[in-house]
């Protein structure tokens, strides 16, 4: 279910995107460091909107990748952990 919700909230932006790049047929001068170039409002839009959502999803997947290593890291921890006590344990019933 929320897997639905994002991919809606997506089509709803990419088609909100789409809506105003048609609108903006527009050209306009772009003033680069050492360069300057003509591009129309449409194509710009575009590239912003998919350059953010590039750089986003690259954020998103930075911390997400971060916690699956916390998470293994913790779970490694945890075992070792565990075989510590279990032959702790093993050790106290002998005795």
């Amino acid at each position: 279910m929320r897997n639905l919700v994002i991919f809606l909230c997506l089509v709803v932006v990419c088609a909100v995107a789409l809506t105003l790049g048609a609108e903006n047929n527009q050209l306009i001068r772009v003033n680069f460091l050492i360069a300057r170039g003509e591009f129309y409002l449409s194509t710009l839009l575009a590239l912003v909107f998919l350059g953010g959502f590039a750089l986003a999803s690259l954020v998103w997947s930075w911390g997400y990748f971060r916690q699956q290593f916390r998470q293994q890291k913790l779970q490694k921890q945890l075992q070792r952990q565990a075989n510590e006590l279990n032959k702790l344990r093993g050790q106290l019933g002998k005795e």
